[in-house]
């Protein structure tokens, strides 16, 4: 019954605090990597959109860690929701690969290859965007594999190469993985 403006305040609040009862001299205690998860959601709720796409990568990188990816899946998707309201330069668009790329690796276990397909085809599209080399060689690499665990052989081919293209003198890892692919 709050009203909009007011319940916003109340949240900004809420990460406020927490944040403070956390603070020794710049380090954070304990209390506040524990409480990560609320201050994603208090920031998000207060329209904190820096503060509240950093929480939720990180309650969504502890979830993942500790196995919950239904957790981090939400969470990774709540911190992209909160980089939409951020201004789109080149730190801001590598974020949003980065978080991507998170996102897929917490659904893959879960079954879902549509959304993971969909997935990393948005971080393809931002990497090329860019110009960022080693994202777009990842994205396209992830791709390739989901394309092949989609039945998608020809597509999934394509995309090696285009990995492989991108990775050539650069990764010699990400290299060999695509050329695996390939094959």
């Amino acid at each position: 019954s709050l009203l909009r403006k007011t319940r916003r305040e109340l949240h900004r609040s809420a990460v406020t605090l927490i944040e403070a009862q956390g603070n020794n001299n710049g380090h954070a205690e304990p209390k506040v990597v524990d409480s990560i998860e609320r201050l994603a959601f208090h920031a998000l709720k207060g329209e904190m959109w820096e503060s509240a796409a950093r929480y939720a990568r990180q309650a969504g990188v502890h979830a993942f860690e500790r196995g919950s990816n239904p957790e981090a899946v939400a969470a990774f998707k709540e911190a992209i929701a909160a980089c939409e309201y951020l201004p789109q330069d080149h730190a801001q668009l590598q974020s949003a690969i980065d978080l991507r790329l998170a996102l897929r690796s917490a659904l893959l276990p879960l079954g879902d290859f549509a959304q993971t397909l969909a997935v990393v085809r948005e971080a393809e599209q931002l990497a090329t965007a860019l110009g960022d080399h080693q994202r777009l060689a990842q994205a396209t690499f992830f791709l390739s594999l989901h394309l092949y665990l989609n039945g998608q052989h020809d597509e999934a081919v394509r995309a090696a190469q285009r990995a492989q293209a991108l990775t050539a003198g650069r990764d010699p890892i990400m290299h060999a993985l695509a050329t695996y692919l390939t094959g």
